[in-house]
């Protein structure tokens, strides 16, 4: 999805939810990519989380958002 800011989100089937930012390049995306088995294995990126590859050197993954009792 392209958003009224020009920035590029991608939202997957398990809920996840991608920030790729205004200028996706590959770099972001082989710097992700090197590091996805590790995280992979190790569980890191949950389903419904956020990867976000906007950073110049690197990136974040959170989990979701947990549900309160007030929403």
């Amino acid at each position: 999805m392209l958003s009224e800011r020009g920035a590029w989100t991608l939202t997957l089937d398990d809920g996840s939810h991608w920030l790729l930012g205004r200028e996706p390049d590959a770099a972001r995306w082989q710097r992700f990519l090197k590091a996805w088995p590790e995280l992979h294995q190790n569980g890191v990126i949950p389903a419904g989380g956020t990867v976000d590859l906007r950073y110049a050197n690197g990136f974040t993954v959170r989990g979701p958002r947990p549900v309160s009792k007030e929403d």
